[in-house]
C-alpha cells in the first residue's frame, strides 16, 4: 500500500479542482470496484493511514474525493465521468473495469493503478519499463498463477479429470488465464472446457452441461460479470457437488468459507482455500 500511496502522492504538486484551488488542496480520487463494505472500508483505512505516513492529511493538505462503487459497470462509468469533470490532480484506479472507464475518459489527469493484470496486454501501457502516457501502478498476478489453480484441484480432488473455465471472453485477463489453464491442463492430465459466458444468463447452462460428466472441476476467472453474479454460481457449484477455484479473495469469501491465504484459492463444498493477492508487481516508470 505503500508504495501505491508514493506513486499518487508524487505528482501532486497543486491544486487542479477550482473549488479546491480556492482552499489551496490538491483533489486526489479514488475510484474502486471494491463495495463500500467492510473489506472495502478497511483497505481505505490502509491507504490513509500510508498517506499520513508520508505527510499528507485528508482534508488538510489533501482532499480524497473516494467512490466505491461495486463492480457495477454502470455505476463505475458514471462515478467515473464524474471525477474526470471534477478535474482532480490525480485518480487511484482500482481494478480493470474502472482503468478501462478512466482511460476512454481522460489522456491527462495522471492515473494509477491497482489490481490490475498485464497492463501491456490490456493496452493501458506501453511497457513495464516506460509506461508512457498518464496511466502507470502495480499489477496484481501473472496469468501463470493459473496453473497453480489447476494444481490445487488436483490436489483437493486426485480424480479429477476435467476443468472448466468460467470466463467473460471480453476480459482480456481471463483469456489470459485460459491460455495458462490449457497450457498446464495436459500435464496434470485433465481435459480443459472454456466457458465461455458474456451475460448472466449463460452462466447456468454452462456450468449445468458441464457438470453432466463426473470429475469436474471449475476455476473461476476474475471479471465484474463473474463477482455480480457468485451467489449464483456458488449455488450451482453447491447442488453440483464440485470443487472451485477463485482467483479473487473476496470471491471466495462469498462463498461464505474461510481458510489459509495464500497463493491461490479453492473451495471444495465444505473446506475452503481463501484466495488471495499475491505481492504486487510495479510497473516501473
Amino acid at each position: 500500500m505503500g508504495a501505491i500511496v508514493g506513486a499518487l502522492v508524487a505528482p501532486v504538486a497543486g491544486p487542479r479542482n477550482a473549488s479546491a484551488q480556492q482552499a489551496n488542496v490538491p483533489v486526489v480520487g479514488v475510484l474502486g470496484g471494491a463495495g463500500n463494505d467492510a473489506d472495502g472500508q478497511a483497505r481505505l483505512r490502509l491507504f490513509n493511514q500510508a498517506l499520513q505516513s508520508l505527510g499528507r492529511f485528508d482534508g488538510r493538505n489533501v482532499q480524497l474525493d473516494v467512490r466505491l462503487v461495486g463492480n457495477d459497470p454502470v455505476r463505475i462509468r458514471a462515478n467515473a465521468a464524474e471525477l474526470v469533470r471534477a478535474n482532480p490532480a490525480m485518480i487511484l484506479a482500482i481494478g480493470t473495469p474502472v482503468l478501462v472507464a478512466l482511460r476512454e475518459l481522460t489522456r491527462s489527469i495522471p492515473i494509477v493503478f491497482a489490481n490490475v493484470s498485464d497492463p501491456v496486454d490490456g493496452g493501458f501501457v506501453d511497457s513495464e519499463a516506460r509506461p508512457g502516457g498518464n496511466i502507470t501502478g502495480f499489477t496484481s498476478f501473472e496469468y501463470s498463477v493459473a496453473s497453480k489453480w489447476v494444481e490445487i484441484l488436483k490436489e483437493i480432488s486426485p480424480r479429477l479429470t476435467r476443468v472448466l473455465v468460467l470466463l467473460n471472453p471480453d476480459n482480456y485477463t481471463s483469456r489470459g488465464l485460459l491460455r495458462s489453464v490449457q497450457a498446464a491442463g495436459p500435464l496434470a492430465g485433465v481435459q480443459v472446457v472454456a466457458g465461455r459466458v458474456i451475460v448472466a444468463g449463460e452462466i447456468a447452462p454452462v456450468i449445468a452441461d458441464f457438470a453432466r460428466q463426473p470429475g469436474g472441476g471449475v476455476i473461476i476467472a476474475p471479471d465484474s460479470l463473474i463477482a455480480v453474479n457468485m451467489r449464483q454460481i456458488v449455488a450451482l457449484s453447491d447442488q453440483w457437488r464440485g470443487v472451485s477455484v477463485r482467483g479473487i479473495r473476496v470471491h471466495a469469501a462469498s462463498a461464505h468459507c474461510r481458510g489459509r491465504r495464500g497463493m491461490s484459492g479453492a473451495w471444495d463444498r465444505t473446506p475452503c482455500r481463501d484466495s488471495c493477492t499475491t505481492p504486487n508487481d510495479s510497473v516501473r516508470t
